[in-house]
């Protein structure tokens, strides 16, 4: 047993991560766009083209 057995409950986490895995994940482009402009300067068509 490695020490991340220890101290986490991996077979909660891998089932978990097979659910997201199944998941889909719908994102706002706009309202990405806006948080991405909101954090870095200068770079608005950067971030437009990001959230497309």
């Amino acid at each position: 047993m490695d020490i991340l057995d220890r101290l986490s409950n991996l077979d909660y986490i891998e089932k978990a991560a097979e659910r997201l895995d199944k998941e889909a994940v719908l994102l706002d482009a706009d309202k990405l766009s806006q948080d991405l402009q909101a954090k870095v300067v200068g770079q608005a068509q950067v971030c437009q083209d990001l959230a497309q």
